[in-house]
């Protein structure tokens, strides 16, 4: 993974909480190597993000915080993918544009995290940092807390590096916090084995002699029809007589919370969590930020249901969809 740099290309480093050097700092070097903790939900939405092109690498920031007291613990709540890049086969370049849209976001919707590391894939070769992976973690992400995590769409492996006495090193040491089982990931059906020889005759020689007992029992012991089967209703009128579904109910904010202050969006008919994050940021990929911030435990929605916009912008006037700030 390659990136442009440059005084131009970065805000400084108290900005996104790293420090643009040349010297691999490590954060120190010595400190206490950070155990890490990954929100099942930000983990199955990095693996999602993953699977959007498996030609090339993609790449983003982890957010989250950092806990020194006793172990040190870095603890990723939330991830931003990295837009704008240019990218092959084998490598990610983030670019002026990626920093600043990735900025954007990070103030507009998480602007009490940190940036504690960055993630990008290697579909089909595995887990490793390459030299201009290396190059990045070492110069952009140097405090002795920030890791990086590397995802194989293709081979379902991922893992985690970190700082460990000023070097970069694979861990194990990883949990996933409010982890959900995982959904297998859909691959080809393998065809069925053939039958043997003899289970495949006594197949079709039982079918051939179920059929002919129906036609016997039809022809000759049928009993006669005794009434007529109650007309039924059509479809539509059936369907008039259940009630809609219940909309969800919203859980409420804190009182004086930041995201009581979040507009709220109430579900129109034919309206999509894609179609929403399309109106409210630009781009229906970043859906997971209104996933997240209501709590959803799927992408089902339902019309009238309030969802929250984590720091979305009013649509234009006229546009479809009711709003409320609060």
């Amino acid at each position: 993974m390659t990136t442009e740099h440059g005084t131009d290309d970065f805000p400084p480093g108290d900005v996104l909480d790293i420090e643009l050097t040349d010297t691999p700092a490590g954060g120190g070097g010595a400190a206490r190597a950070v155990r890490v903790v990954i929100d099942g939900t930000v983990r199955r939405q990095i693996v999602e993000f993953a699977l959007t092109n498996t030609g090339r690498e993609l790449g983003g920031v982890l957010l989250g915080a950092v806990s020194r007291d006793g172990e040190p613990v870095v603890q990723i709540t939330a991830m931003i993918p990295a837009r704008h890049t240019a990218a092959g086969s084998a490598s990610v370049t983030f670019t002026h544009e990626t920093w600043q849209d990735i900025l954007a976001i990070k103030d507009r919707a998480f602007a009490k995290l940190k940036i504690v590391g960055w993630f990008h894939t290697h579909p089909g070769f595995g887990i490793f940092l390459s030299r201009f992976d290396l190059h990045i973690h070492e110069n952009f992400f140097n405090l002795d807390w920030q890791v990086a995590y590397v995802v194989d769409p293709l081979a379902h492996t991922e893992g985690f590096f970190r700082w460990e006495n000023g070097t970069v090193q694979k861990t194990l040491d990883f949990s996933v916090a409010g982890e959900l089982p995982d959904e297998p990931v859909p691959g080809p059906i393998p065809a069925p084995a053939p039958l043997p020889a003899r289970q495949a005759f006594d197949w079709h020689y039982l079918a051939f002699a179920g059929l002919l007992g129906a036609v016997v029992y039809l022809h000759f012991f049928r009993p006669p029809k005794i009434a007529e089967a109650p007309p039924v209703k059509p479809a539509t009128e059936q369907a008039a007589v259940i009630p809609p579904p219940e909309p969800e109910t919203m859980p409420a904010p804190a009182p004086g919370s930041e995201s009581a202050r979040w507009p709220v969006y109430i579900v129109q008919p034919n309206d999509s969590l894609w179609t929403i994050s399309e109106r409210c940021y630009g781009d229906g990929a970043l859906y997971h930020i209104i996933t997240a911030a209501n709590r959803l435990s799927s992408d089902q929605i339902v019309t009238g249901m309030r969802l929250r916009i984590p720091g979305g912008a009013l649509p234009p006037e006229g546009a479809t969809g009711e709003w409320h700030a609060r």
